[in-house]
């Protein structure tokens, strides 16, 4: 499991915020946790996600272009609109 909580000091917020590539988003992940993720066998945590801009459009793009990792999403502000204009990606996410 690779736990990151978006919130923290040294989180890497600004992650989405160039594009939605995974493999991009994969690799930065890898550095900041000193993990190795797989699709196959690492949960994906992410924890407080509104504060990382854009964090929350990223999940329809894991589902569209890497349905194999699994992500859990979490975050105590996600029914307030911190960032006007990000999407939600509805049909992608679960309550």
């Amino acid at each position: 499991m690779v736990y990151i909580n978006f919130e923290d000091r040294d989180a890497p917020r600004e992650i989405f915020q160039d594009n939605f590539n995974i493999d991009r988003i994969i690799a930065l992940l890898n550095a900041y946790s000193q993990l190795t993720i797989t699709a196959e066998d690492t949960l994906l945590v992410f924890d407080e996600i509104q504060a990382a801009l854009r964090g929350i459009t990223s999940l329809k793009y894991f589902y569209e272009k890497t349905p194999e990792y699994q992500i859990i999403a979490a975050g105590s502000l996600l029914g307030i609109n911190i960032y006007p204009g990000e999407s939600f990606p509805v049909g992608k996410v679960d309550f």
